[in-house]
């Protein structure tokens, strides 16, 4: 029914912090900034803000809230937790809501403007919801990555992670993100997409395998092409998917996967609106 929502707000830089914190737990990511601007979503934007001179007045007696959907109970409750220590105010803590319905699970607050927010997940979380909390945690790997977000990329990783290179040497959690806070340059890679992405679902363990294409660009102007596979270990703890390992393995140009399979693609470091 609804294409996105918009709301105004005095402040950006006080929203941008609330808002990356109290919309990661339930799977929601920072796709879009501009000057006076945020864009959050999963695949594709569907919450903007932008800072406007006339912010709707706080209203608690409106009526007016918006409700994001959370995968399970641990995430509204997380929301929640992020949303308090990150300028909200409390509104109504993570439980079931028996008078909206026998599986109604959710948590409220009120953003520093005053919008009243919530975060509602069913009780019984099927596959279904599971896949997609995990496709949006891989379209906010890559987007850390096309971005070098240090902050974002830490809070995705467990404590004990690892990434094996192609080449089969190890890189500690450090070190890995000490890099990644210069891992990607724009001028030097114009072309990025993510495709043929596969989760597989094994108890507490994920796998979520992909294909990225990349263009790399030398200094003196020639482009080469070329694909890497990936898969990403992701274990559930503590009510979150949390990255536990990274692989990653060049892709001969016989097995690369056709472009009908793109998932996701960044044109100079900005992420194209599905269908460009």
């Amino acid at each position: 029914m609804l294409d996105h929502i918009s709301i105004g707000v005095s402040d950006i830089v006080r929203t941008r912090t609330f808002y990356d914190a109290a919309l990661a737990p339930l799977g929601y990511m920072r796709l879009s900034e501009g000057e006076g601007s945020l864009g959050y979503g999963r695949s594709g934007v569907f919450f903007w803000i932008s800072r406007t001179e006339r912010p709707v007045p706080a209203d608690t007696a409106s009526g007016l809230h918006v409700c994001f959907a959370a995968p399970d109970r641990a995430a509204v409750a997380a929301f929640h937790a992020a949303a308090l220590a990150h300028g909200g105010a409390d509104n109504g803590k993570a439980g079931l809501r028996e008078d909206y319905g026998a599986d109604y699970f959710a948590a409220f607050a009120i953003d520093p403007d005053g919008y009243r927010i919530e975060a509602y997940c069913g009780d019984k979380q099927d596959e279904t919801a599971t896949l997609a909390e995990l496709r949006a945690l891989n379209a906010r790997f890559i987007h850390n990555f096309v971005t070098n977000d240090v902050a974002s990329h830490d809070a995705l990783l467990h404590p004990d992670f690892v990434y094996m290179r192609a080449n089969g040497a190890l890189v500690d959690r450090a070190s890995y993100l000490r890099d990644w806070a210069t891992g990607f340059d724009a001028d030097v890679i114009p072309y990025w997409d993510t495709r043929d992405e596969t989760i597989t679902l094994i108890g507490p363990v994920a796998l979520v395998r992909a294909v990225n294409k990349h263009v790399i660009r030398a200094s003196d102007g020639r482009e080469t092409t070329g694909m890497s596979a990936y898969t990403d270990v992701y274990l559930r703890e503590g009510g979150r998917w949390l990255c536990v390992q990274a692989q990653i393995t060049p892709v001969a140009a016989e097995a690369e996967p056709a472009d009908d399979a793109i998932v996701n693609l960044y044109i100079a470091g900005k992420l194209q609106e599905p269908g460009r």
